[in-house]
């Protein structure tokens, strides 16, 4: 009986790895109940994608890697090739606290959506917290690539972060 399980197992491994990777150059595919996604190189569970828009630009933040999609509008702000009207309506959200009920490594707190507006300008280095913050965060914890107290700091800040940032952006 042992050995008709472990066949089982095995065909039902070998047929969903063959669904899988039957997914490869397609922009979607429905594997049973879960939504797999195609960014890249990578397949992305759906689910695990948080999607915003800020004026023509649409940015997807992976919520599994707590790192945005490397698409077209967010290569623009790493290039930075936004114009000024974006980025302010960027720093803007900043202040949204809509909780999205999920964890992000090195907060405390749930992730919310201007979290995820600051991080967006930080990592296109439009800000540089020690500069314009005026405080270092430099120590990190293992397998996060946020410094930690910066998202917390952020939290319990958040309109003066946020005014900061414009008042710099709207200076350059």
């Amino acid at each position: 009986m042992g050995i008709h399980r472990f066949h089982l197992f095995l065909t039902i491994s070998l047929a969903c790895s063959c669904l899988l990777f039957s997914c490869a150059g397609k922009e979607q595919k429905e594997a049973g109940d879960v939504s797999i996604f195609q960014a890249g190189h990578e397949m992305i569970m759906k689910d695990s994608l948080i999607n915003l828009k800020y004026g023509p630009r649409d940015i997807t933040w992976n919520d599994f890697d707590n790192c945005f999609i490397e698409n077209e509008d967010y290569k623009a702000f790493m290039d930075k090739k936004i114009d000024d009207r974006t980025l302010i309506n960027v720093a803007e959200s900043i202040s949204d606290t809509t909780d999205l009920a999920r964890d992000i490594c090195s907060k405390k707190r749930n992730l919310r959506k201007g979290d995820l507006a600051f991080i967006l300008l930080y990592d296109s280095n439009y800000i540089a917290p020690a500069h314009d913050l005026g405080m270092q965060f430099d120590a990190f914890d293992n397998d996060c690539r946020f410094p930690c107290g910066l998202l917390d700091f952020l939290e319990d800040n958040r309109e003066l972060v946020k005014n900061i940032i414009i008042k710099k952006l709207q200076a350059k």
